[in-house]
């Protein structure tokens, strides 16, 4: 007869005064009660799960193959016990808490000595009658929690930076399909009257699938077998804005960990897992949670209410499959999220959302946001009103009429080391979009491509997209300028701060921008690269545009390229747009038009220590190309381009070079003023060569 098994072995996390909990538990004894190890598993015989009365021997062996513990104590040299363990076996799935003396054929308590040493494995017999053993192969390695079981010969007094809800657990209640204290999480939760800050509870859930809604308590914390070997599961739903119903609640003070929580509703507003208004303190970790049911919203996870706190760690989280809505986070309205590492990702539907953050505070570390394959608007990122701070980690919008990696609408944003990715948009793409918010990013990266209409690896604006001059695209959607948030007065200024940041924008059938300031945006540049890449309508590493829009960059490297229709390094345009540039490059290279730097009907345009450059186009290269009426005055700085410096349009202003270096003619229909330049070798102390 053949016998498999398949396994799972894990440590009740009380180290010190662990005891088996039933319902109303006994006092433990003084200095702690031998501890459990919850011993889960699948016998198979002749390839099918068996059912029936099982027998097992079990002991602990080193790397040497000699036992130092097995379930009567009579096992030697890795040889089996003399005793078996009776046990159920339902449908091949079986459990058992190694160590626990009521069981027949239990007799010895684990003990901290068992594991003792740098290799420990579990050796398994298992007979179906009783009386032939087969020993299972391989033995099972024994995985590091279990040595925390010499933590019995420690006292917590003498240890400093002790988790406290580890020194202060009073009781495990085991939840299993087959030999644990109660089949149900929510009846383990149910059972516990008692815990507090002071004595803390842990529900440990065996391997298996758990139907129905869970609701926890405060000081009870609830751990799983694995992500992968239990899964609690339901179709919870509940009408409201906001989903009121969910597979899983959380509670003040609490924890949970190692599980998957699934809901699969098939009606609206389906979430998986959900803190409410009043919860603090709780804690997810290592934890998988989905949303996937069909109706019009999911919601994997959601943290509402004012002063509500969650923290997650290395969460991965999914919604898809609704019709409307996908949101992997959604956190609204005075709560907050701090989330270290973990996976986030809204999938399908009308709009999908890797992250949602409404009028709420939202701190990110090393965070993966994806929203994709929404038929009309992805964000990795949605954040509306309220404020973000992200470090590191990335931030994807894929797919839909509009992709957006980061989307700050009226928030306050604070980005560092992160990279913003929008791609595959068949309207426009936007790797940072920054409306009528305050954006600070530090280093990072912020790109879009393959766009079919506009790509910009940042947009700043303070008015939608519609009514800035001579802009295009559609405004940002209804639901995303929440009237909670924006109200219907005049929206606040955007505001851009940017260090270090690389911003790119190529690969689209319209306009490409690195960064695109407009709309009465102001925009801050330290450092950094702005780069537009492709296009067939025009490539603008920087565009500055509109009334009221400023451009402040210092040390930064700009670049217009690879457009079959002009180039710019800079395209400062419309109304009364104004910049001033200090230290940093500007080129255009390449299509009909490039220009280093491009001002038309803008506001005073101030420049020192610059490079502009224009080259490689077919018919025009422009170093400074000014069709303006406003004050132009560049300083220290080299123009280059067939043509060095061209004015027109504008005969009531001036353009002023001084002490700088030209290369290339000037052609002026209008006035420009040359004080102390060169060209070639030739100086000029006052006019134009």
């Amino acid at each position: 007869m053949k016998w498999n098994t398949v396994l799972a072995l894990g440590l009740i996390l009380a180290l010190v005064t662990v005891a088996r909990a039933a319902p109303d538990p006994a006092p433990l004894a003084l200095g702690g009660a031998p501890s459990l190890v919850s011993y889960q598993g699948e016998v198979r015989v002749g390839g099918s799960p068996y059912t029936g009365l099982g027998h097992f021997k079990f002991a602990v062996v080193d790397g040497s193959g000699n036992s130092t513990w097995s379930n009567d104590g009579t096992s030697a040299s890795g040889g089996p016990p003399a005793s078996g363990v009776p046990l159920v076996v339902s449908e091949g799935l079986f459990g058992v808490l190694l160590g626990d003396t009521s069981l027949p054929g239990m007799t010895q308590a684990l003990t901290a000595g068992a594991f003792e040493g740098t290799e420990r494995s579990l050796r398994v017999w298992f007979s179906s009658d009783g009386t032939t053993y087969s020993q299972l192969s391989p033995d099972t390695r024994v995985a590091s929690a279990p040595y925390a079981l010499q933590a019995q010969r420690v006292p917590w007094s003498g240890v400093t930076g002790a988790p406290s809800f580890q020194r202060e657990i009073a009781q495990v209640v085991i939840v299993a399909k087959n030999g644990g204290d109660y089949t149900s999480v929510q009846a383990a939760i149910d059972s516990i009257a008692d815990a507090s800050a002071a004595v803390s509870y842990l529900v440990w859930v065996a391997p298996g699938v758990y139907e129905g809604t869970v609701t926890m308590k405060p000081h009870v914390h609830v751990q799983g077998a694995g992500q992968e070997a239990t899964r609690i599961a339901s179709t919870a739903s509940g009408a409201g804005a906001l989903p009121s119903q969910a597979t899983l609640a959380l509670a003040s003070d609490t924890s949970l960990r190692d599980l998957t929580v699934v809901n699969g509703t098939s009606k609206d507003n389906g979430a998986a897992l959900i803190g409410e208004e009043g919860t603090t303190g709780a804690v997810v970790a290592g934890v998988t949670v989905v949303a996937q049911g069909g109706g019009t919203e999911n919601y994997a996870i959601v943290v509402t209410g004012s002063g509500t706190s969650v923290t997650l760690r290395d969460v991965t989280a999914l919604a898809e499959n609704a019709s409307d809505y996908n949101y992997g986070l959604y956190v609204s309205i005075g709560a907050s999220a701090t989330v270290h590492g973990g996976a986030y990702t809204g999938r399908g539907g009308t709009s999908s959302r890797g992250i949602y953050a409404l009028a709420a505070t939202l701190e990110a570390t090393g965070a993966e946001a994806l929203s994709e394959n929404g038929s009309q608007a992805n964000a990795g990122l949605l954040l509306v009103g309220g404020s973000a701070t992200l470090r590191g980690g990335s931030y994807t919008a894929r797919g839909g009429s509009d992709a957006r990696g980061l989307y700050n609408s009226a928030g306050t944003l604070r980005a560092e080391g992160v990279t913003a990715l929008s791609e595959d948009a068949s309207g426009a793409g936007y790797g940072l979009y920054n409306r009528a918010g305050t954006a600070t990013l530090i280093g990072g990266s912020m790109t879009a491509r393959d766009a079919v209409t506009d790509t910009c690896g940042i947009l700043n604006e303070t008015t939608t997209a519609s009514s800035a001059s001579g802009a295009s695209g559609a405004p940002p959607e209804a639901a995303d300028s929440d009237p909670r948030i924006l109200g219907a007065a005049s929206i606040a200024p955007a505001v851009l701060e940017a260090h270090g940041t690389a911003a790119l924008g190529e690969s689209a059938a319209g306009d490409t921008y690195g960064l695109w300031n407009r709309g009465g945006g102001t925009a801050e540049l330290h450092g950094g690269s702005y780069t537009a890449r492709g296009g067939t309508a025009g490539a603008h590493g920087i565009a500055n545009q509109g009334a009221g829009t400023i451009l402040d960059a210092y040390g930064v490297t700009v670049l217009g390229e690879g457009s079959s229709n002009d180039n710019y390094g800079l395209a400062n345009w419309y109304g009364s747009a104004a910049a001033e540039l200090r230290a940093s490059s500007f080129t255009g290279r390449g299509g009909w038009g490039a220009y280093g730097i491009y001002t038309l009907n803008c506001g005073r345009l101030f420049a020192a220590g610059i490079v502009a450059l224009g080259e490689g186009g077919s018919s025009l290269n422009r170093g400074l190309s000014a069709d303006v009426d406003q004050p132009l005055e560049i300083t220290q700085s080299t123009l280059q381009g067939t043509v060095a410096v061209y004015h027109d349009v504008g005969s009531s202003s001036t353009v002023r070079v001084s002490l700088s270096r030209l290369v290339g003619t000037v052609t002026a229909g209008d006035p420009v003023t040359c004080v102390a330049v060169t060209d070639g070798t030739t100086f000029y102390s006052t006019g134009c060569p």
